[in-house]
Protein backbone atom coordinates (compact mmCIF):
# COMPACT_ATOMS: atom_id res chain seq x y z
CA UNK A 1 0.00 0.00 0.00
CA UNK A 2 1.30 3.58 -0.76
CA UNK A 3 2.12 5.82 1.91
CA UNK A 4 -0.10 8.69 2.39
CA UNK A 5 1.81 11.88 2.21
CA UNK A 6 1.73 14.48 4.95
CA UNK A 7 0.33 16.67 3.65
CA UNK A 8 -2.71 14.25 3.11
CA UNK A 9 -1.77 12.47 6.55
CA UNK A 10 -2.83 15.33 8.67
CA UNK A 11 -6.06 16.84 10.19
CA UNK A 12 -7.45 19.37 7.83
CA UNK A 13 -8.74 22.72 9.97
CA UNK A 14 -11.76 24.56 9.95
CA UNK A 15 -12.11 28.20 8.66
CA UNK A 16 -12.32 29.42 11.81
CA UNK A 17 -9.69 27.05 13.78
CA UNK A 18 -7.14 28.41 11.33
CA UNK A 19 -8.19 31.95 12.08
CA UNK A 20 -7.79 31.49 15.56
CA UNK A 21 -4.19 29.90 14.93
CA UNK A 22 -3.43 32.99 12.55
CA UNK A 23 -4.04 35.51 15.49
CA UNK A 24 -2.32 33.90 17.72
CA UNK A 25 0.65 33.58 15.68
CA UNK A 26 0.03 37.19 14.60
CA UNK A 27 0.59 37.91 18.24
CA UNK A 28 3.74 35.70 18.87
CA UNK A 29 5.50 37.60 16.26
CA UNK A 30 4.73 41.16 17.14
CA UNK A 31 5.39 40.07 20.68
CA UNK A 32 9.36 38.65 19.17
CA UNK A 33 9.34 41.65 17.35
CA UNK A 34 8.99 44.05 20.41
CA UNK A 35 11.72 41.70 22.66
CA UNK A 36 14.13 41.65 19.87
CA UNK A 37 16.42 44.91 20.95
CA UNK A 38 16.46 43.13 24.42
CA UNK A 39 17.17 39.69 23.06
CA UNK A 40 19.62 41.31 20.73
CA UNK A 41 21.44 43.04 24.38
CA UNK A 42 20.54 46.42 22.55
CA UNK A 43 20.61 48.95 25.43
CA UNK A 44 19.78 53.05 25.74
CA UNK A 45 21.56 55.21 28.04
CA UNK A 46 20.35 57.50 31.48
CA UNK A 47 22.33 60.39 32.47
CA UNK A 48 24.29 59.40 36.01
CA UNK A 49 25.13 62.93 36.85
CA UNK A 50 26.40 66.51 35.63
CA UNK A 51 28.79 68.88 36.83
CA UNK A 52 28.99 72.31 36.46
CA UNK A 53 32.23 74.63 36.85
CA UNK A 54 31.84 78.64 37.44
CA UNK A 55 35.15 80.16 37.65
CA UNK A 56 35.94 82.57 40.32
CA UNK A 57 34.78 85.34 37.93
CA UNK A 58 31.61 84.63 37.08
CA UNK A 59 32.89 84.74 33.16
CA UNK A 60 32.74 82.64 30.23
CA UNK A 61 34.49 79.22 31.58
CA UNK A 62 35.23 76.74 28.70
CA UNK A 63 36.26 73.07 28.64
CA UNK A 64 38.68 71.56 25.53
CA UNK A 65 39.52 68.36 26.77
CA UNK A 66 39.11 65.64 28.95
CA UNK A 67 40.23 62.20 30.27
CA UNK A 68 39.23 59.39 32.11
CA UNK A 69 41.45 57.01 34.80
CA UNK A 70 41.60 53.69 35.22
CA UNK A 71 39.15 54.43 38.74
CA UNK A 72 36.91 56.27 36.75
CA UNK A 73 38.25 59.53 38.03
CA UNK A 74 37.39 62.25 35.62
CA UNK A 75 39.51 65.30 34.52
CA UNK A 76 38.56 68.26 32.60
CA UNK A 77 40.77 71.69 31.69
CA UNK A 78 40.14 74.20 29.33
CA UNK A 79 40.12 78.40 30.26
CA UNK A 80 38.09 80.56 32.84
CA UNK A 81 37.97 83.89 33.67
CA UNK A 82 39.24 84.36 37.02
CA UNK A 83 39.09 87.48 39.55
CA UNK A 84 41.48 89.88 38.12
CA UNK A 85 43.48 87.72 36.42
CA UNK A 86 41.81 87.14 32.99
CA UNK A 87 41.61 83.70 31.37
CA UNK A 88 43.13 80.69 33.64
CA UNK A 89 43.86 77.62 32.74
CA UNK A 90 41.69 75.54 35.21
CA UNK A 91 41.70 72.10 35.53
CA UNK A 92 39.48 70.19 37.48
CA UNK A 93 39.02 66.20 39.02
CA UNK A 94 36.01 64.39 39.73
CA UNK A 95 35.42 61.22 41.16
CA UNK A 96 33.37 58.23 39.34
CA UNK A 97 30.14 59.55 41.00
CA UNK A 98 31.01 63.22 39.84
CA UNK A 99 31.98 64.61 42.75
CA UNK A 100 34.31 67.56 42.65
CA UNK A 101 37.71 66.16 44.03
CA UNK A 102 39.97 69.22 43.30
CA UNK A 103 40.19 72.67 41.18
CA UNK A 104 43.85 73.64 40.30
CA UNK A 105 44.23 76.91 38.32
CA UNK A 106 47.17 78.76 36.56
CA UNK A 107 47.64 82.16 35.56
CA UNK A 108 51.10 82.95 33.65
CA UNK A 109 53.28 85.72 34.61
CA UNK A 110 52.02 87.91 32.49
CA UNK A 111 48.60 87.45 33.77
CA UNK A 112 47.10 87.84 30.54
CA UNK A 113 44.95 84.65 29.05
CA UNK A 114 46.14 81.49 29.56
CA UNK A 115 43.95 78.63 27.48
CA UNK A 116 44.59 75.13 28.19
CA UNK A 117 43.69 73.17 25.39
CA UNK A 118 45.08 69.14 26.08
CA UNK A 119 45.49 66.88 28.63
CA UNK A 120 46.48 63.21 29.38
CA UNK A 121 46.74 61.57 32.62
CA UNK A 122 49.61 58.63 33.44
CA UNK A 123 48.88 55.35 35.17
CA UNK A 124 50.01 57.12 38.74
CA UNK A 125 47.05 59.27 38.27
CA UNK A 126 49.72 62.56 37.40
CA UNK A 127 47.67 65.01 35.24
CA UNK A 128 49.88 66.96 32.51
CA UNK A 129 47.71 70.14 30.96
CA UNK A 130 49.43 72.30 28.59
CA UNK A 131 48.11 75.16 26.08
CA UNK A 132 49.20 78.83 25.22
CA UNK A 133 50.11 81.21 28.16
CA UNK A 134 50.90 85.15 27.92
CA UNK A 135 54.73 85.20 29.12
CA UNK A 136 56.44 88.61 30.57
CA UNK A 137 57.53 90.01 27.59
CA UNK A 138 57.89 87.00 25.79
CA UNK A 139 53.83 86.74 23.96
CA UNK A 140 51.61 83.91 24.20
CA UNK A 141 54.26 80.32 25.86
CA UNK A 142 53.50 76.90 25.47
CA UNK A 143 52.95 76.17 29.09
CA UNK A 144 52.98 72.59 30.13
CA UNK A 145 52.00 71.65 34.32
CA UNK A 146 52.07 68.45 35.85
CA UNK A 147 50.08 67.31 38.88
CA UNK A 148 50.25 64.99 41.32
CA UNK A 149 47.04 62.88 41.91
CA UNK A 150 45.95 65.10 44.56
CA UNK A 151 46.57 67.77 42.74
CA UNK A 152 49.76 69.08 43.90
CA UNK A 153 51.72 71.47 41.31
CA UNK A 154 54.77 69.29 40.60
CA UNK A 155 56.44 71.66 37.64
CA UNK A 156 55.43 74.14 35.32
CA UNK A 157 57.33 74.53 32.13
CA UNK A 158 57.52 77.28 29.45
CA UNK A 159 58.39 77.98 25.76
CA UNK A 160 59.06 80.62 24.17
CA UNK A 161 59.43 80.73 20.77
CA UNK A 162 63.07 82.35 18.25
CA UNK A 163 60.37 84.56 16.79
CA UNK A 164 59.16 85.27 20.88
CA UNK A 165 55.51 85.93 19.38
CA UNK A 166 52.21 83.63 19.69
CA UNK A 167 52.68 79.91 20.64
CA UNK A 168 49.98 77.52 21.54
CA UNK A 169 50.80 74.02 22.65
CA UNK A 170 47.64 71.90 21.02
CA UNK A 171 48.55 68.08 21.87
CA UNK A 172 49.91 66.25 24.65
CA UNK A 173 51.14 62.61 24.90
CA UNK A 174 52.89 60.70 27.60
CA UNK A 175 54.98 57.35 27.55
CA UNK A 176 55.42 54.71 29.94
CA UNK A 177 58.24 56.45 31.55
CA UNK A 178 56.71 59.69 32.06
CA UNK A 179 58.28 61.50 29.64
CA UNK A 180 55.54 64.21 28.67
CA UNK A 181 55.21 65.14 24.43
CA UNK A 182 53.84 68.37 23.18
CA UNK A 183 53.43 69.99 20.02
CA UNK A 184 51.47 73.02 18.72
CA UNK A 185 51.88 75.97 16.62
CA UNK A 186 55.10 78.37 17.35
CA UNK A 187 56.30 82.25 15.95
CA UNK A 188 59.76 81.32 14.13
CA UNK A 189 62.58 83.87 13.13
CA UNK A 190 61.83 84.45 9.45
CA UNK A 191 59.67 81.19 8.90
CA UNK A 192 56.09 82.40 9.78
CA UNK A 193 54.65 79.58 11.99
CA UNK A 194 55.55 76.82 12.68
CA UNK A 195 55.29 73.08 14.31
CA UNK A 196 57.28 72.94 17.75
CA UNK A 197 57.66 69.46 19.23
CA UNK A 198 59.22 69.44 22.47
CA UNK A 199 60.05 66.03 24.81
CA UNK A 200 60.57 66.59 28.36
CA UNK A 201 61.47 63.61 30.94
CA UNK A 202 59.39 62.83 34.39
CA UNK A 203 60.68 65.51 36.27
CA UNK A 204 60.56 68.48 33.51
CA UNK A 205 63.62 68.67 32.41
CA UNK A 206 63.84 69.65 28.43
CA UNK A 207 65.14 66.93 26.52
CA UNK A 208 64.87 68.00 22.66
CA UNK A 209 63.22 70.20 21.02
CA UNK A 210 62.26 69.88 17.22
CA UNK A 211 60.63 72.91 14.60
CA UNK A 212 59.28 72.23 11.41
CA UNK A 213 58.65 74.75 8.83
CA UNK A 214 56.56 73.92 5.42
CA UNK A 215 57.83 74.74 1.98
CA UNK A 216 55.69 77.64 2.00
CA UNK A 217 57.41 79.07 4.30
CA UNK A 218 54.24 80.37 6.15
CA UNK A 219 51.26 78.82 8.24
CA UNK A 220 52.59 75.19 10.24
CA UNK A 221 49.83 74.17 12.74
CA UNK A 222 50.47 70.73 14.46
CA UNK A 223 47.45 69.40 16.00
CA UNK A 224 47.91 65.78 16.84
CA UNK A 225 50.64 63.92 18.87
CA UNK A 226 51.21 60.08 19.49
CA UNK A 227 54.17 58.31 21.00
CA UNK A 228 54.75 54.41 20.43
CA UNK A 229 56.11 51.91 22.60
CA UNK A 230 60.00 52.42 20.84
CA UNK A 231 59.51 56.12 21.67
CA UNK A 232 59.21 57.35 18.28
CA UNK A 233 57.07 60.19 18.03
CA UNK A 234 54.42 61.13 15.00
CA UNK A 235 52.86 64.47 14.79
CA UNK A 236 50.30 65.81 12.05
CA UNK A 237 48.55 68.91 11.43
CA UNK A 238 48.50 71.69 8.29
CA UNK A 239 50.95 73.14 6.61
CA UNK A 240 51.32 75.76 3.44
CA UNK A 241 52.58 74.27 0.82
CA UNK A 242 54.91 75.94 -2.31
CA UNK A 243 51.54 76.74 -4.52
CA UNK A 244 49.48 73.87 -2.41
CA UNK A 245 47.85 75.44 0.05
CA UNK A 246 47.20 73.92 2.91
CA UNK A 247 48.70 70.15 2.98
CA UNK A 248 48.43 67.34 5.68
CA UNK A 249 52.15 67.35 6.68
CA UNK A 250 52.74 64.63 9.18
CA UNK A 251 56.31 63.97 10.81
CA UNK A 252 57.99 60.74 12.42
CA UNK A 253 61.15 61.35 15.14
CA UNK A 254 63.36 58.39 15.85
CA UNK A 255 65.15 58.17 19.33
CA UNK A 256 68.51 59.22 19.47
CA UNK A 257 70.70 56.67 19.67
CA UNK A 258 67.94 53.99 18.08
CA UNK A 259 67.14 50.85 19.93
CA UNK A 260 69.90 49.35 17.72
CA UNK A 261 72.96 52.36 18.80
CA UNK A 262 75.54 52.75 16.30
CA UNK A 263 73.59 50.37 13.32
CA UNK A 264 73.41 53.29 10.75
CA UNK A 265 71.99 51.13 7.70
CA UNK A 266 69.71 49.10 9.72
CA UNK A 267 70.68 45.81 9.22
CA UNK A 268 70.55 44.86 12.69
CA UNK A 269 74.23 44.54 13.34
CA UNK A 270 77.21 47.36 13.61
CA UNK A 271 79.61 46.65 11.15
CA UNK A 272 82.30 48.08 8.62
CA UNK A 273 79.19 49.19 6.80
CA UNK A 274 78.22 51.56 9.92
CA UNK A 275 81.70 52.86 10.33
CA UNK A 276 82.49 53.68 6.85
CA UNK A 277 79.18 55.88 6.48
CA UNK A 278 80.05 57.35 10.21
CA UNK A 279 83.74 58.30 8.37
CA UNK A 280 82.16 59.18 4.57
CA UNK A 281 79.43 61.78 6.68
CA UNK A 282 82.23 62.95 8.78
CA UNK A 283 81.77 66.86 9.74
CA UNK A 284 78.54 67.29 7.87
CA UNK A 285 75.53 69.02 9.62
CA UNK A 286 72.06 68.00 9.28
CA UNK A 287 69.16 65.74 9.50
CA UNK A 288 71.76 63.12 8.39
CA UNK A 289 71.01 59.12 9.97
CA UNK A 290 74.65 59.13 10.56
CA UNK A 291 74.30 61.81 13.57
CA UNK A 292 73.92 58.76 15.55
CA UNK A 293 73.60 61.21 18.90
CA UNK A 294 71.12 63.68 16.90
CA UNK A 295 73.14 66.67 18.21
CA UNK A 296 72.87 68.29 14.17
CA UNK A 297 76.81 67.24 13.45
CA UNK A 298 78.22 63.80 12.38
CA UNK A 299 81.62 64.18 14.77
CA UNK A 300 84.06 62.34 17.18
CA UNK A 301 80.79 61.36 19.17
CA UNK A 302 79.41 59.43 16.48
CA UNK A 303 82.33 57.77 15.64
CA UNK A 304 82.88 56.50 19.12
CA UNK A 305 78.86 55.29 19.29
CA UNK A 306 80.13 53.29 16.47
CA UNK A 307 83.53 51.85 17.67
CA UNK A 308 82.17 50.94 21.28
CA UNK A 309 79.20 48.89 20.01
CA UNK A 310 80.97 47.86 17.12
CA UNK A 311 80.34 44.07 16.45
CA UNK A 312 76.92 43.79 18.51
CA UNK A 313 74.22 42.74 17.21
CA UNK A 314 70.74 44.06 17.68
Amino acid sequence: MMRKRFAESQPVYGAASWKRWTAFGKGWSLLLVGLLPLLAGAQGVREAWVARYNGPGNGTDYATALAVDSQGNVYVTGWSWGSGTNYDYATVKYDANGNELWVRRYNGPGNGWDDAFALAVDSQGNVYVTGSSVGSGTGSDYATIKYDANGNELWVRRYNSPGNGGDAALALAVDSQGNVYVTGVSEGSGTGRDYATIKYDANGTQLWVRRYNGPGNSEDVARALAVDRQGNVYVTGWSIGSGTGDDYATIKYVPCPGPCPGDVDGNQLVDDSDLLRVLFAFGQGGNLPEDLNCDGVIDDADLLIVLFNFGRGC
